[in-house]
């Protein structure tokens, strides 16, 4: 087994590293530190559909990847490829003590460990707040750590386009902290070490950085949903490389970087400006929930409860009008109304490209956005659960 696993790795690495370079110009920084010798701990941040790939090829042997266990609800041979390639499964945005074990079970095997310990892909291109408890795995296995921060995959090709790759250069940076600075380091210590090292906002770093490509916008109706201009919510249309506003009109054109063309003054200079505008928007709105706890926020009439087969397919179980208040969450479908007080909903996260799932009183709900812009519903459910606490500290605590 373990001889058939190695051939297949390499096999793959192969490949994959043709596949990289057509579609990416990936390029190693000259500051990289030498890779240790295997089994380590990998650590990266993320963007990109292609960012296992990108940081895992540089590994020889084979290895183990901990990955969201939505990604194993597909075809039997795509399961078949991602256990043999190294892959398991970890539960979204919420504590997996069986993955914990695997993780642990790898490592002691001689198979080298990646995680992205921010759990889920950047909306914005900025690294968001990580799930502590890696730092403890190596600590306990005396590894060493193996920390990248990647340059270029958001704009790229951000997880959430449906448009083509854009072509520009992805940068991969490498620090090694070895097993016995693992060993003499707090885990609080080795904590902030990741949160400082992956830290990257890159919309930003890539603004001078020259990409080329078409459809800059595709995809981007799941992600922006306010228009700066004129303050209207959810009037947002994509086209090619444009966004417009249908109540005011106003035109915004995007480089292949995420710039804006011609930006207006006190307005989004890029995509990042953009997202982050709605955001403290959100917060803007959550501010007066302490006075009024049942306050309105949120509502969409065209939404449906879903769930996802072990095969990936999308079973309907009804449809209906969701609205968000600030204490419940409540589902008018046709087969009735469910409402889920929030004090007892718990790890909001986004599954595939426009499905929120969240967890409640031990059990989970999928409901899928075809109207509104899934980024809105995910950032007003994580900011009431305390995400503002998370990003001023870089790591999310009190799941």
């Amino acid at each position: 087994m373990k001889t058939f696993r190695q051939l297949f790795w390499k096999i793959n690495r192969w490949g994959v590293r043709l596949v990289l370079r057509r579609k990416f110009n990936v390029r190693l920084h000259e500051s990289a530190d030498p890779l240790p010798k295997a089994p380590y701990v990998v650590i990266s941040n993320h963007a990109n559909f292609f960012d296992p790939w990108i940081v895992g090829h540089y590994t020889t042997e084979p290895i183990a990847i901990m990955m969201n266990e939505f990604g194993f609800k597909a075809s039997a041979m795509t399961r078949w490829y991602l256990r043999n390639v190294g892959c398991f499964s970890k539960k979204k945005g919420q504590s997996d003590a069986q993955s914990v074990k695997r993780a642990m079970k790898s490592l002691r095997a001689g198979y080298t460990l990646l995680v992205f310990p921010e759990g889920q892909a950047s909306w914005s291109g900025k690294t968001q707040p990580i799930y502590p408890g890696i730092e403890r795995i190596t600590k306990k296995v005396k590894a060493p750590l193996v920390l990248y921060r990647l340059r270029g995959n958001f704009v790229s090709k951000p997880w959430w386009s449906t448009g083509p790759a854009r072509k520009g250069e992805i940068t991969v940076f490498r620090k090694v902290i070895s097993a016995q600075e693992v060993t003499e380091r707090t885990a609080d210590e080795l904590r902030q070490e990741i949160c400082s090292f992956i830290q990257h906002n890159d919309v930003k770093a890539c603004a001078d950085v020259s990409f080329s490509g078409t459809d800059i916008t595709a995809g981007m109706e799941m992600v922006l949903w306010y228009c700066p201009h004129c303050h209207s919510r959810n009037t947002l249309k994509m086209d090619k490389n444009t966004v417009r506003c249908d109540t005011c009109g106003t035109e915004k054109v995007f480089t292949p970087n995420l710039q804006i063309e011609a930006p207006a003054p006190k307005e989004p200079r890029d995509f990042y400006d953009w997202y982050k505008a709605q955001t403290e928007l959100v917060q803007q709105d959550l501010s007066a929930i302490s006075s009024t706890p049942d306050r309105h926020l949120i509502h969409d009439s065209h939404v449906s409860q879903v769930k996802v087969d072990y095969k990936g397919r999308v079973i309907m179980l009804d449809t209906g009008e969701l609205d968000l208040y600030g204490n419940t969450l409540v589902f008018s479908g046709q087969d009735g109304v469910q409402t889920f007080p929030l004090a007892d909903l718990f790890h909001p996260v986004f599954q595939g490209k426009n499905i929120l799932e969240f967890d409640c009183n031990n059990s989970d709900y999928q409901f899928r956005f075809t109207h509104t812009a899934l980024s809105q519903w995910l950032s007003y459910l994580l900011y009431l659960k305390g995400y503002g606490d998370w990003e001023r500290t870089g790591y999310i605590f009190q799941q």
